[in-house]
């Protein structure tokens, strides 16, 4: 799938003496060509019609006919991108697809006579290139400098003369025609668009262009969790985390720390904004906002448009956004969509509960209002103006609960990557930083880290990444062996691209910008660039223990960091913003720079608290003397200092202090065995003794809910024998983990999804018991009711991720069984197609020809010559 050198072989006939005649140059084949071809390639090789192919990609067969063929609408990011999953096209060739899409997006301004056409410009400049890193802008939308395209119309004008008329809104959504698009909703979608594709973790090696977040994601599972009312807000077992972000219900989402959950928002802000520029309006829009930006005592929309403003100032943003914007729907009856990112990372509790109190209270009132009209039966009734999308570490129940963000709220867990996932998320990583042979270097990363302790942890983003780059960086040098070695190395290398040869390196870069200025300039820049690593140690720890500083003020205060008096304040501050820049560890943020990761800050912090022997022996009696057991049990249902508490074990065991005594005494509780197994899945080194310990001391406390009376008490205890399974995977004992999920997946009393959990952690351990017991769960509950439901597709799903042959019969009976919901139905089919079952086609096709007539009739109008 390459396009690359189509007239590269006639120009190199061109030579410069001229003798020979010149031969005539083949332009290369149009990106929008080249896109068409390799679908249609794709999909003639898994043999589905367009009806099909638009049934497994969940769009409209308008949208397929669209991407197939060559017409003068390039398809959106999101078209293609669903596309490539329903075609099962990864790696070089998906991230060649989105090159193709990116390219054919790029607008052109008419040619002259006798001449190509050229990219449009912008203020002078020509625009991008369109590599991979060009975000979609269908016709009308702003260019990166946020003027309006070439070719699309004023503000408030008409179009201007040759270009085609907009689609009219309705048409796709079927939803009433919207107002013309405001001067304010065009600029929030164009640089909400351009910032939705940067990667939340940028820190990639200095002189490596950080990949765009689209070309590296991959789509992860989310399992509803259990809310403090006893109920999950969900009758489904694992559910597709980007589906449910765009569903409509308000959505607490809780993971580990660099499990996704950054990721999983900006995927979503991508694909909502995305959505409202090619016209598709059914859905709210999406606006990403940092918890750190609420805790100000302002109005919401006060708050929202500061946080927006600041954050989309840097992406071609040419005027803030007034609260007034996010006070009204973005559309007649259709809601912002809140996205809440970083709650955790605010380290005052109190303040916490302050952002959670806020949006609990407008989320209670929206619901007030909204069953006072379904009472009142008032038409037509006024929708919420806001959905929240809250993203955190696992908080304390008793902030949710004072926080009233409850009622008709679903609480997800991010689960990790499937062992399968990681080379494709490695693949396409060695693509984006040109290592050859991609594929098959990400076989051998896979193969390096079974021989680590990362192998795990590499299933959470943030852990991959810094992998994937720590790999790419020297493919011949073994892993680090755990968490606190691979923070180590990633950091060396940071620091050591940093300080390279030649004129971009932070030395020659600072004596050019001081030199004016006086040797003495220079040579004080030169000790401040010797103690900057320590000096950013210094500021991780101040701001873990609380500075309301910023990062910036902080190093400026800072003795080694003193201004020379013949140096002006904005040039010194410049040239420490720089060099904090340069670091790879901090980003720039709306506030303000920040560490690209809050457990990269914590890493640093445990750096300088063990930054020699009397202060580690501080630390260390700090947190592994008897006080710990105590604080544990105060603080065990909020995990925010696990990972700080981590990286500290492994220092003081770096720097030879003996834990062993104090680490097996709390293996012996419970509260410190859980702890134990946390660490473990963190990565923390734990040596197999404490280990042991902690797994005898969980599988001791285990309660059995089979003797249980109470259904709701025995899903409870079957919910936290689930958990302490997990723990027992995590500590290493897989052998007794899959003995106690057989005996839970076995029991008839049981919630079934409980059920169907233990017969897939069985399946994970390699138990042999594993594919009959799945079969049985997915043919029916002898036990209990014998309807399908999702978690007997869950069962047959798992048992297809087995490759056990009987699984698709399952799920072709699924997919063609009308009492099943259409969207598992569907779900069925598509992942039939994708293990290249031929039943996959009609059964898509008979979906298909099952919509309901309005949904054709809708169909039909979008395919009409006035639509897009």
């Amino acid at each position: 799938m390459d396009e690359e050198g189509a007239g590269a072989g006639a120009e190199g006939e061109a030579g410069a003496g001229g003798t020979r005649p010149v031969a005539a140059v083949v332009p290369p084949e149009p990106p929008r060509l080249l896109l068409s071809r390799a679908l249609r390639k794709a999909r003639d090789d898994k043999g589905l019609s367009q009806a099909a192919l638009a049934k497994a990609a969940g769009i409209s067969q308008a949208a397929v006919s669209n991407a197939l063929n060559v017409t003068p609408s390039t398809p959106s990011a999101l078209t293609v991108n669903a596309l490539a999953h329903a075609l099962g096209i990864t790696g070089e060739d998906l991230v060649a697809l989105r090159r193709y899409r990116a390219r054919a997006a790029e607008p052109t301004v008419p040619a002259q006579p006798g001449q190509p056409p050229v990219p449009a410009e912008a203020g002078g400049q020509a625009a991008e290139t369109g590599g991979p890193a060009t975000e979609a802008r269908p016709e009308g939308e702003p260019h990166r400098s946020g003027l309006p395209a070439a070719g699309s119309p004023p503000p408030g004008g008409s179009p201007a003369a040759g270009s085609r008329p907009a689609a009219d809104p309705s048409h796709h959504a079927g939803h009433p025609a919207h107002p013309p698009c405001s001067p304010y909703l065009r600029g929030y979608l164009a640089a909400a668009t351009r910032a939705a594709d940067t990667h939340p973790y940028p820190g990639v090696l200095p002189g490596v262009e950080p990949p765009p977040l689209s070309v590296v994601y991959l789509r992860q599972q989310a399992r509803p969790q259990m809310l403090v009312d006893g109920s999950t807000g969900a009758g489904a077992g694992l559910m597709d985390a980007d589906t449910v972000l765009g569903g409509d219900r308000s959505c607490l989402i809780l993971a580990g720390p660099g499990a996704g959950k950054s990721s999983l928002l900006r995927t979503g802000l991508s694909a909502s904004v995305g959505h409202w520029s090619a016209g598709f309006r059914e859905r709210g829009l999406a606006v990403l906002v940092k918890a750190a930006d609420l805790v100000d005592r302002v109005t919401l929309p006060e708050a929202i448009a500061r946080s927006v403003t600041a954050e989309l100032s840097d992406h071609g943003l040419l005027e803030a956004l007034p609260p007034e914007f996010f006070r009204t729907h973005p559309a007649p009856g259709l809601p912002w969509q809140v996205l809440v990112d970083g709650l955790d990372e605010i380290a005052d509790a109190s303040s916490r509960r302050r952002v959670l109190t806020m949006i609990g209270e407008v989320h209670r009132k929206q619901q007030e209002d909204l069953k006072k009209q379904q009472e009142l039966k008032e038409q037509p009734a006024v929708r919420p103006l806001y959905r929240f999308v809250v993203a955190t570490r696992p908080l304390p129940r008793r902030e949710i609960v004072g926080a009233a963000f409850r009622e008709d709220v679903l609480a997800l867990q991010l689960e990790p990557f499937a062992p399968a996932d990681l080379r494709r998320f490695a693949t396409g990583w060695f693509t984006a930083l040109s290592l050859p042979l991609p594929g098959r270097a990400a076989d051998s990363f896979v193969e390096a880290l079974d021989r680590t302790q990362l192998a795990e942890q590499a299933r959470t983003p943030l852990m991959a990444t810094m992998l994937c780059q720590v790999y790419a960086a020297d493919p011949g040098r073994r892993l680090p062996t755990g968490r606190s070695g691979l923070y180590e190395r990633f950091i060396d290398l940071l620091y050591e691209r940093q300080h390279a040869a030649g004129n971009s390196g932070a030395r020659v870069q600072a004596r050019a910008a001081l030199c004016r200025y006086g040797e003495e300039a220079v040579s004080r820049a030169e000790h401040t660039l010797d103690r900057l690593p320590d000096m950013i140690v210094e500021v991780a720890a101040d701001l873990r223990r609380g500075s309301r500083g910023s990062v910036l003020g902080l190093l400026a205060g800072h003795s080694d960091a003193a201004r020379p008096k013949q140096v002006p304040h904005e040039v010194w501050e410049g040239f420490l913003d720089q060099s904090l820049r340069r670091s790879g560890l901090l980003t720039p943020r709306a506030s303000g720079l920040v560490f690209l990761h809050q457990t990269l800050l914590e890493y640093l912090a445990v750096r300088h608290d063990t930054r020699d022997r009397a202060a580690c022996r501080r630390a260390v009696r700090r947190a592994f003397g008897s006080p710990l057991l105590w604080w544990l049990r105060r603080r065990g249902a909020f995990r925010d200092e696990y990972s700080f508490l981590g990286f500290l074990m492994d220092a003081a065991e770096g720097n030879g202090f003996d834990t062993a005594r104090s680490l097996r005494r709390m293996a012996k509780s419970l509260t410190g065995a859980r702890f134990m197994a946390a660490q473990a899945a963190l990565g923390t080194q734990i040596s197999g003794a404490i280990s042991c310990i902690a797994a005898d001391t969980i599988a001791a406390a285990i309660t059995d809910p089979r003797p249980i009376d109470s259904p709701l008490d025995r899903d409870l205890a079957a919910e936290e024998y689930l958990a302490d399974i997990a723990l027992l995977v995590d500590l290493g004992d897989g052998d007794r983990a899959a003995g106690l999920a057989a005996i839970l997946a076995d029991e008839g009393s049981v919630f079934p999804g409980y059920r169907v959990d233990a017969a897939c952690v069985m399946a994970d351990l390699g138990d042999v018991r594993a594919p009959d017991v799945l079969l049985a769960l997915a043919r029916g509950y002898p036990d209990g009711p014998a309807r399908i439901s999702t978690f007997r597709l869950d069962a047959a799903l798992k048992l297809l991720d087995l490759g056990d042959p009987r699984a698709a019969d399952l799920l072709a009976s699924f997919a063609a069984n009308r009492l099943v919901q259409e969207w598992d139905r569907v779900h069925c089919a598509q992942r039939l197609a994708a293990s290249g079952d031929p039943r996959a086609g009609g059964l898509l096709d008979a979906l298909a020809a099952e919509q309901e007539p309005e949904e054709r009739d809708r169909q039909a109008i979008s395919r009409s010559p006035h639509s897009s």
